[in-house]
């Protein structure tokens, strides 16, 4: 392969990883809070 063929393979990869990364993020973060919000409301009392 050439030199850019790999810099555009590597690219790519690197694009879906991240987009992965943040719709992963976005997705659990609401369910992460509703988890972990009552146990945080018992330990304040």
């Amino acid at each position: 392969m050439k030199h850019r063929d790999l810099i555009a393979l590597y690219g790519r990869r690197g694009l879906i990883a991240t987009t992965f990364a943040l719709i992963t993020r976005i997705i659990a973060s609401p369910v992460l809070t509703r988890i972990w919000s009552p146990a945080a409301a018992v330990a304040q009392q």
